[in-house]
């Protein structure tokens, strides 16, 4: 970690960020408790800086162990490790990166991409790693990646073709994005992530249009449609952490709860939703309302969803700045109806290395509660700390009244974070 941050010392746009914490969950009336310890690393430094190049040194990961458990290391995701040339119009990335304007794509081995004006023309290729925990696996693979930019358009176009361990394409496929934006009134995003080959026959596994409207300053709407099918998560690229594959995992759990649908259905889904924003520009008393809404559509009555969330609230200026909201959920799932209300309240004190955020809600499930209505409340805290360091604490309690008594569970977290970026001469931090 020290010669680290020496490395990073040198340049300005470096930056290396560690965090250890640990979380911790009691259910009193089960007897029983788990503990799990966190640790996380991110960092960006340059190691050369020359005229035609540069060098970087990159890494995002993150780990949670459970000391009791088996296996110990019972979480990891490594996002990025590896290094990163940069010239003046093309890159070369060696090691784990993710693939660029590939969604969640990651590849362990080589991307090149070149940027001829406001194009850019590349190729990655390597092993493809677990997209859930990215495990290691020899899942050999590569595609094309273009990419076209400016300022208020854009559009992507990212292939794969992936092979299983057995020779056997496991996924050919194919993620197109595209963007439009007019000033700050009009923003507009849509994807198609398409399966074109592998065990399943072709369909589509993703795609989302997204419209973001701000007429005013104050007041912004949003329009959403998402569509996508259960057979996206049946691929070898879906793999458990430490066992079998995702979709077993779903035959199991199907066997135990009477669920079939969800390993082999290839029903799209269609989910559309919306909401409104007002918020009042004035710098003191400042009252906010809104709404969302969102319903996914299914063939099977039981598998639709619909939910309605209206919130308002208000902020000001009160030692620092107090915001206070209530909201409230109308849920309509598995052929049942339920909801929750509840409050929350954020404040940052002036002058203050605190500050805390709480909620409060009451749970109405007449499918699963016995009569009375559960109860949920948190309290999370921001220390900064001398040293460049800020700590993260959080408390959380959860009560539901099922099989004639109340189910009490409470949870924990503590997550310190070491943020060091080097300074201006000035003596600003970055």
């Amino acid at each position: 970690m020290i010669a680290l941050l020496w490395l990073a010392t040198a340049f300005a746009q470096d930056f290396v960020r560690t965090s250890a914490g640990a979380t911790a969950g009691w259910a009193p009336q089960a007897a029983a408790s788990d503990v799990d310890l966190l640790v996380g690393e991110r960092f960006r430094i340059t190691a050369i800086d020359g005229d035609d190049f540069a060098l970087r040194l990159l890494a995002d990961a993150r780990f949670t162990v459970d000391p009791d458990g088996e296996p110990t290391l019972e979480y990891h995701r490594v996002s990025q490790l590896g290094t990163s040339l940069d010239g003046q119009s093309w890159r070369l990335d060696l090691g784990r990166h993710p693939v660029r304007h590939g969604g969640p794509r990651l590849v362990d081995g080589a991307q090149v991409l070149f940027e001829p004006g406001d194009f850019e023309v590349g190729g990655w290729a390597g092993l493809a790693p677990d997209l859930f925990t990215t495990l290691p696996r020899l899942r050999p693979g590569g595609g094309p990646i273009l990419g076209w930019s400016r300022s208020q358009l854009g559009a992507t176009v990212v292939g794969e073709v992936v092979f299983a361990d057995t020779g056997e394409v496991d996924r050919a496929g194919v993620l197109a994005t595209a963007r439009a934006s007019r000033d700050r009134l009009l923003d507009l995003f849509s994807r198609v992530d398409m399966e074109l080959a592998g065990p399943a026959e072709p369909h589509l596994a993703d795609a989302q249009a997204l419209v973001l409207i701000r007429p005013w300053t104050t007041t912004r709407f949003d329009l959403l449609y998402n569509a996508f099918s259960s057979l996206r998560y049946q691929r070898t690229a879906a793999l458990d952490p430490t066992l079998q594959r995702f979709e077993q995992r779903l035959l199991d759990l199907g066997l135990q709860l009477g669920i079939q649908q969800d390993t082999v259905d290839p029903t799209i889904n269609h989910l559309v939703g919306g909401g409104a924003r007002w918020r009042s520009p004035s710098a003191d008393l400042t009252p906010f309302f809104g709404a969302t809404g969102r319903y996914r559509h299914h063939l099977n009555p039981l598998n639709r969803y619909a939910r309605l969330t209206p919130h308002v609230g208000i902020g000001m200026p009160a030692a620092g700045w107090l915001e206070l909201t209530t909201d409230a959920n109308y849920i309509e799932v598995d052929g049942t109806r339920r909801g929750d209300g509840g409050l929350g309240a954020f404040w940052d004190p002036a002058d203050s290395i605190v500050g805390l955020d709480s909620s409060a809600r009451v749970l109405i499930n007449p499918r699963d509660y016995e009569g009375a209505p559960g109860f949920y409340a948190d309290l999370f805290a921001d220390i900064w700390l001398p040293a460049d360091l800020v700590a993260v604490a959080g408390v959380s309690v959860l009560t539901e009244p099922v099989e004639d008594f109340a189910d009490t569970s409470l949870g924990a977290f503590l997550r310190v974070t070491h943020n060091f970026r080097p300074t201006t001469a000035s003596g600003s931090s970055l």
